[in-house]
């Protein structure tokens, strides 16, 4: 069986299901988005994209295991997601020199401490949502960070659970002192602050940078006095459409 670069709808966007067989490059094509579909062996060759020197985006869904070495050697490359994809090594990410936005939803990884993602970071998100991937791999890839290195993230989504109920992850998210031009923070679901004290997320919210514009999380007392009170930090009405979102968590 043989791959097949198809053309996907947007200029320059092109998908390739189930294998890489075959494919030894773009061709005359200018290849900008790329998404990988179904991929179903259990190891998968990623060398032919060496030669995609235009490619911008980067979709990879599994449940195949990937060797990313090869995204390091791509100049353009500014937007990665993998889905449900096994064996991740964050440190061939941490080698794509321009990446810009990250997406990580239900991979298997098991880092070691020091990864240190480009400079250019500005958007991450880190997801569990299926049972058969432990959601302790978030918190193993939170606590492999780096979190200095990206001083310039603007967005950050943890989230664990949505369309299956599992449970919580405790935290220490006292790595949001790094991220002091932070816009976007979205805690959604299943994420548990477990910082020594004083946290971020925990009035007075020390730390918590000043530049922040949307804001959600769950917290476990009082949500309408954590909401009001970060609102005041944020300059914000607390009733307001762009009050912070913050919610009781759900008992049990």
């Amino acid at each position: 069986m043989t791959g097949k670069l198809k053309k996907d709808g947007l200029e320059g966007a092109y998908s390739i299901s189930s294998t890489l067989a075959g494919i030894d490059g773009p061709g005359r094509r200018i290849v900008r988005r790329l998404a990988l579909r179904r991929l179903a062996s259990d190891d998968v060759d990623l060398a032919a994209l060496s030669t995609f020197v235009d490619l911008e985006h980067l979709e990879i869904h599994g449940p195949a295991a990937v060797d990313l070495s090869v995204l390091g050697m791509l100049p353009r490359l500014t937007s990665v997601s993998l889905q449900g994809c096994r064996s991740v090594d964050l440190q061939a990410l941490a080698r794509v020199p321009a990446l810009e936005s990250l997406i990580l939803y239900d991979v298997a990884s098991h880092p070691a401490n020091g990864v240190a993602f480009s400079p250019t970071l500005r958007s991450l998100t880190i997801g569990v949502d299926d049972p058969s991937v432990p959601s302790t791999m978030l918190k193993d890839v939170v606590a492999a960070l780096d979190w200095s290195a990206v001083p310039d993230l603007r967005s950050l989504m943890l989230v664990v659970g949505g369309v299956h109920d599992l449970p919580p992850v405790a935290l220490d998210l006292t790595f949001l002192r790094h991220l002091t031009r932070l816009e976007r923070l979205d805690f959604a679901m299943g994420i548990v602050d477990a910082s020594p004290d004083p946290s971020p997320l925990r009035p007075p919210f020390d730390g918590l940078s000043k530049h922040l514009r949307h804001v959600r999380f769950e917290v476990d007392g009082d949500a309408a006095a954590v909401q009001r009170e970060l609102a005041t930090r944020m300059g914000v009405d607390p009733d307001g459409y762009d009050a912070p979102a913050i919610s009781q968590r759900r008992a049990g």
